[in-house]
């Protein structure tokens, strides 16, 4: 065209865009540039990215680019589709109820996830980070990426290593003198809630006694205390997952050879300090115990296609057959029933559907004050399973920094998992018990063909008594 003809030139861009907008978009991920890609779109960007196509270009005046051809002289190649675990459904009421607990309680940050119990597929997976604004976005993927010392959660780990050596059983004995011990000059170690005294193992499991579990692990492993580590690693808590997302932080399992270990560090690990993981490790330990001891990888991606036909396909990858005795399966299983009958769980006792779970409560280290200091930060957390009776779902939920209507994780965490298994379980029938169904009154049979009615009764073995006229009429 000349300088002063009119023309219309259109150049095509393609673009990757998020339908659904914040539902699990930090886990979905981005690829902008040069960039560092993060989430599932970096992970498998060579997958998606296809192959650009190669068009011969004229340049005109005005420093203007147009086609030579109608067509490509090089085709482009469309990019592979991949298919998440995720659930649409499930992600929106985590987001939502997640949003809202954050909300209500102030807090910094905090994720959940929901995984599958046999596949180990994440069926929703939300992370949620306070902005400038003080609204919540995606903004970090805490679940995998952040490691931190677990709290409450980690105490199943420490029973299940007492009972799988045989030193522990849940009847056993002992006394938590009155939720207050010492195991170092000027260390005091408490309860959150002090008064307990001569009590057995399993329910200091289930009212979360620190000083209780740090006493039985202490008694039995002090003499011995690399064995308590050992039986962790065999048990498979705290192995990195190599997952199929980037960011995985690293977690940490202390060893007695650390320089960093001291005369306390047994009894506080035992009671989930000294130790880092993130909540997807945390949970991928709870999902063996409800998977009867078979530890598998969370699973992000099922199959990878292009124009709709297979290209690969991504199925279960099993960590463990088993991660301890089925003996011990059973009764850690029992403690975190107990938890939700007996113990810091029970707000969740009267629902439809049983659970089993444990709560969680960790001081946060401050960096370089480390627990001191005039602002103390909180994790509240809560892990568990459902149905406790035929395990279907795991989940985890962590609140980091609740600074408003308490720090427990039975009072913030807690809330969201039960928002999250109340929409699984509602829209899961297999899940429901069947109904005992007994007939009782019959109603009257409505006019017509008495013969036939009676037959049908017969054949029903229902009893029948005739009143009035007998029909004849169809």
């Amino acid at each position: 065209l000349g300088r002063y003809k009119r023309g219309l030139i259109i150049e095509q861009k393609n673009m990757r865009q998020k339908p659904f907008k914040e539902l699990a978009s930090r886990t979905i991920g981005f690829k902008v540039g040069d960039v560092k890609p993060v989430g599932l779109e970096g992970s498998f960007d060579e997958s998606l990215k296809g192959e650009s196509g190669k068009r011969l270009m004229q340049k005109i005046s005005g420093n203007i680019w147009k086609p030579v051809n109608n067509e490509d002289e090089v085709e482009a190649k469309d990019g592979s589709d991949i298919y998440t675990t995720i659930d649409l459904n499930f992600q929106d009421v985590a987001q939502q109820s997640l949003y809202n607990q954050l909300l209500k309680n102030n807090a910094e940050a905090g994720c959940a996830v929901l995984m599958e119990v046999a596949t180990g597929e994440i069926k929703a997976i939300v992370n949620l980070k306070r902005a400038d604004s003080g609204y919540y976005r995606e903004d970090f993927n805490y679940a995998i990426g952040y490691a931190t010392e677990p709290g409450s959660t980690f105490k199943l780990v420490s029973m299940m290593a007492g009972i799988e050596d045989q030193y522990i059983d849940l009847e056993d004995t002992l006394n938590a003198t009155g939720g207050r011990t010492s195991f170092a000059p000027g260390i005091i170690m408490r309860d959150a809630h002090e008064g307990l005294n001569i009590t057995t193992a399993k329910h200091a499991f289930e009212l979360s006694s620190n000083v209780g579990i740090s006493k039985l692990i202490n008694k039995y492993y002090s003499k011995n205390q690399q064995s308590f580590i050992d039986r962790i690693r065999k048990m498979h808590f705290g192995e990195k997952l190599n997952l199929q997302i980037a960011g995985e932080a690293t977690p940490r399992i202390k060893s007695t050879s650390d320089k960093d270990w001291s005369k306390i560090s047994l009894p506080y690990m035992s009671i989930g300090y000294e130790t880092t993981v993130t909540p997807l490790h945390t949970l991928t330990f709870y999902n063996a115990v409800a998977n009867n001891g078979k530890m598998v990888k969370p699973l992000f991606v099922k199959e990878i296609r292009y124009r709709g036909d297979v290209v690969k396909r991504f199925t279960t990858k099993v960590i463990a057959d088993s991660i301890c005795s089925s003996s011990t399966i059973t009764k850690a299983k029992e403690l975190l029933e107990g938890v939700i009958l007996n113990g810091t769980g029970s707000k969740l006792k009267e629902c439809a559907y049983t659970v089993a779970g444990k709560t969680g409560t960790a001081q946060m280290a401050n960096n370089s004050q480390g627990y001191k200091g005039s602002k103390i930060k909180y994790q509240a957390s809560f892990c568990g399973y459902f149905p406790a009776d035929k395990p279907t779902y795991s989940c985890i939920v962590v609140v980091y920094n609740p600074s408003v209507a308490g720090y427990y994780g039975g009072e913030v965490a807690l809330p969201v998992f039960k928002d999250i298994a109340d929409k699984v379980y509602a829209t899961n029938l297999q899940m429901h018990k069947q109904l005992d169904i007994q007939l009782a009154n019959i109603p009257p049979v409505k006019p017509g063909i008495t013969k036939l009615a009676i037959q049908a009764c017969n054949k029903s073995g229902i009893d029948v008594k005739t009143l009035g006229e007998q029909s004849t009429y169809s």
